[in-house]
């Protein structure tokens, strides 16, 4: 009798032991998402929020991440591993300084990053905002345009749609294998 409560005791405590173990290889193994490097991102600019990104890229090690917010452009490095930032850096935007030609005119009316997206969006049927891959504003030739890629089905889609009529401008489709 004694014997067999045991290796009853050996045989509940290895499995106690491998399933702890298990749970620690798992959790260690767990990615950080692409949402929480995001929000981490977002705790180093204070006042802004998620319609501030303008772009989120991801290799196998790192999250690049993009924030636009009050002129300032603002870029971090966020490790997948644990979410911690890896590198940051700060870069000023020169508008409403005169002068120079590649800045909209203070009287231009841009249609928004969020409206770009949806335009963008309109052009990839069935995809959505989880699959914009990048987002950003910029001056091109004296005027505001958004890039905006989208990754859908095997798909990368690439617009550059005008900041103040919403006119696709240019439209690129690739596979994702090429």
């Amino acid at each position: 009798m004694v014997k067999i409560l045991k290796t009853i005791t050996v045989f509940a405590l290895t499995a106690l032991l491998a399933a702890g173990l298990a749970a620690c290889g798992t959790a260690a193994s767990a990615e950080v998402s692409r949402d929480d490097a995001i929000n981490e991102a977002l705790m180093h600019v204070e006042g802004a929020g998620k319609d501030d990104v303008v772009s989120v890229e991801e290799d196998e090690n790192e999250y690049d991440i993009e924030i636009y917010y009050d002129g300032v452009e603002y870029s971090f490095d966020i490790s997948k591993k644990d979410g911690s930032v890896l590198n940051a850096s700060t870069e000023n935007d020169n508008k409403g300084q005169t002068g120079d030609d590649n800045l909209p005119s203070s009287d231009e009316s841009t249609i928004g990053l969020a409206a770009a997206k949806n335009i963008a969006l309109g052009e990839v049927s069935g995809a959505a905002e989880k699959n914009i891959v990048k987002a950003k504003e910029d001056y091109d030739d004296g005027r505001t345009v958004y890039e905006i890629e989208i990754v859908y089905k095997e798909y990368e889609y690439g617009f550059e749609i005008d900041g103040v009529s919403g006119d696709i401008i240019e439209k690129d489709i690739e596979s994702v294998y090429d």
